[in-house]
């Protein structure tokens, strides 16, 4: 009766540590998540730079929570090196697949554009139902894919949040495995009584 209870034990004790590990080690993938996009389209005579967001807009894999771009700061670099961007602030981006032009420009020799901001909200759950928690700064910069300049309706960078911490509940099986073992925890109580 003692190595019965034993081993259930040991049982339920390595069932559990497997549980703790996959939690602590990333139940969730730990890649980062696509957010967002920042890119190039030609509109017109002026060239545009448009900043969309995309959590809570139905993604998979991404983030269903409702969140915002917040603080957000916009840079353009030319061939020369020389910097250019919007001359009065930012305003917020909200989720859903919202988008804002953040920046025009005539320019023909641009090489690089950078968008930086912050999350309004770093607790958030993906597509997936895993509750985890990002990093609240991102950055993502264009650069040429086309050519040696950036050009209109062709270059784009993907905006992401990195994954801090995985907060996700303990899988299904282990949850199995330590509600089956509790008959018999309460039968070999009943045992212990009786004798």
């Amino acid at each position: 009766m003692g190595r019965l209870l034993t081993a259930a034990s040991l049982l339920l004790l390595l069932g559990l540590s497997a549980s703790i590990a996959r939690a602590d080690g990333g139940g969730a993938d730990q890649s980062p998540v696509l957010v967002g996009l920042v890119e190039y389209d030609s509109n017109g005579p002026i060239n545009s730079f448009f900043v969309t967001n995309l959590t809570d807009a139905g993604l998979d894999p991404g983030i269903t929570t409702d969140v915002n771009f917040t603080n957000l700061t916009f840079l353009t670099t030319d061939s020369m090196g020389n910097s250019n961007g919007p001359g009065s602030p930012i305003g917020d981006i909200p989720s859903m697949g919202n988008s804002a032009d953040v920046f025009d420009s005539i320019a023909d020799n641009l090489v690089s554009a950078t968008i930086s901001g912050s999350f309004d909200v770093t607790s958030v759950t993906l597509s997936d139902g895993t509750q985890v928690n990002i990093d609240p700064n991102f950055t993502a910069t264009i650069f040429p894919s086309c050519g040696a300049a950036l050009i209109p309706d062709c270059d784009f960078a993907s905006i992401t949040a990195e994954i801090t911490q995985s907060t996700t509940a303990p899988e299904p099986s282990t949850l199995v495995l330590v509600t089956s073992a509790l008959p018999l925890f309460a039968l070999l109580r009943r045992r212990n009584r009786k004798g």
